[in-house]
């Protein structure tokens, strides 16, 4: 797994060319570790842009993978971490044959005021789901569940060997 911290990354470094040097094929293995703080969205959104670009993902699943991955972390900033705590954001892309296996993982610190355990994540995700079934609305429009849910074959919770919350999606697309 390669490894990069992003904070105060310099604007001259060149993300395309640090995705081309750790991609071999379409496979990829990649935890970004960053501070949990807003400031850092923009940078990680990017790096989403250049690797699905990367490998030639078709430009609807590249956005909808930045906004997954954006609501990920956004969620994990809000409710789950403390200001300026580590959070790490894995992206792991296998090339299998005619098909891309992508999995992105937000891993928070669990430290957050509002922080859950994976199985009072999975409980709200499974009620979430029968409420979603009939309304499609959250009270702003968005949210973790009503995004990603409609977006990905799997959204899943795990706890953290370092007792954080994991957040991870799974999606298989089949190459053109």
């Amino acid at each position: 797994m390669n490894r990069l911290i992003i904070d105060n990354l310099l604007d001259s470094f060149d993300k395309k060319a640090f995705i081309d040097e750790i991609t071999s094929g379409n496979n990829l293995n990649l935890e970004l570790h960053y501070s949990s703080c807003f400031e850092n969205a923009k940078t990680l959104r990017s790096f989403v842009e250049v690797i699905f670009s990367k490998i030639n993902v078709w430009w609807k699943h590249l956005s909808r993978f930045v906004l997954a991955t954006d609501e990920m972390n956004n969620n994990a900033i809000e409710y789950w971490s403390k200001k300026w705590d580590i959070n790490i954001l894995r992206i792991m892309i296998q090339d299998d044959n005619d098909i891309l296996k992508i999995v992105i993982e937000v891993e928070d610190t669990w430290k957050g005021k509002n922080h859950k355990t994976a199985d009072q994540m999975n409980v709200f995700k499974k009620n979430k789901e029968k409420k979603c079934s009939s309304d499609t609305h959250s009270i702003r429009g968005r949210g973790l569940f009503i995004i990603i849910l409609n977006i990905v074959d799997k959204l899943y919770f795990n706890d953290s060997k370092n007792w954080g919350l994991i957040v991870g999606v799974k999606k298989d697309i089949i190459k053109t």
